[in-house]
């Protein structure tokens, strides 16, 4: 099988430890570190600044892409595909910031 170059690479955490050591985790997203949270080790979520998400629904406005706070937005039907694109993660490291 051929090998998926990741579009991105996050710091990520599981959510076990992320409910240990969550002011941390956020702080560092407030810095300007979006963070993946891991369910069975695999990106579930991610964290971003409330400033970034604000971007992004103003990025889909205007580019005509549904609106989030339609109801519908996250809604998949169970025939459609998955969108989660390869993620390259690296341990979550609070010390290091």
């Amino acid at each position: 099988m051929e090998a998926i170059d990741p579009i991105v690479s996050l710091d990520s955490i599981s959510v076990t430890e992320f409910k240990k050591r969550a002011a941390r985790v956020i702080n560092n997203v407030l810095s300007g570190r979006p963070i993946a949270l891991l369910r069975n080790n695999k990106p579930e979520t991610v964290l971003i600044t409330l400033e970034d998400y604000f971007d992004l629904v103003e990025t889909w406005r205007e580019r005509g892409l549904k609106d989030p706070a339609d109801p519908t937005f996250m809604r998949r039907t169970t025939d459609a595909p998955a969108r989660v694109p390869a993620v390259e993660h690296r341990q979550f490291d609070s010390d290091a910031s």
